[in-house]
């Protein structure tokens, strides 16, 4: 999208779909990877604009040991839902600036969901921060969401 429609919003909630601690942690790793997934979506009747993202801690070996995943919802201006619609309406396009303020966000809210799960079911975790991201590198464009035909119906 070149044009910068308004496209106003605030925070709805979030969800957390998974979090989980996988067996076998030791407790002694000090070196680790990540693994980042961030989707987005969105809900015409509800003027919703859903940002999903799914972190995983990787050993050594590539295989998870801390996996957490949520979404962050977020209401839009009702007068500016359709500035995300494309020119043939065939499409929700979620504009690259939007996609990272909203995914900064959502970042930011996982980073806490994570220190206070991992401090309230399993301390042994602890030392396993989500670092800083960089986000300009994960989402390299805008996201384009296809408009269902029961969307178009309404």
């Amino acid at each position: 999208m070149e044009d910068k429609k308004p496209i106003g919003f605030a925070i709805n909630n979030f969800r957390i779909e998974q979090f989980a601690t996988i067996p076998g942690f030791d407790g002694s790793q000090k070196e680790y990877n990540l693994s980042v997934q961030i989707g987005f979506s969105a809900d015409a009747r509800n003027k919703l604009i859903g940002n999903s993202m799914e972190v995983k801690f990787l050993s050594e070996e590539d295989k998870p040991f801390l996996i957490t995943a949520i979404v962050g919802l977020f209401e839009t201006n009702p007068d500016n839902w359709d500035n995300l619609l494309s020119d043939d309406g065939a499409a929700y396009v979620i504009p690259l600036h939007v996609a990272h303020h909203l995914s900064v966000i959502t970042t930011g809210t996982m980073r806490g969901i994570l220190i206070a799960k991992v401090l309230d079911t399993a301390p042994e975790y602890a030392a396993f921060v989500l670092p800083t991201l960089n986000l300009t590198d994960i989402i390299t464009e805008d996201a384009t969401l296809p408009v269902v035909q029961a969307e178009k119906e309404e």
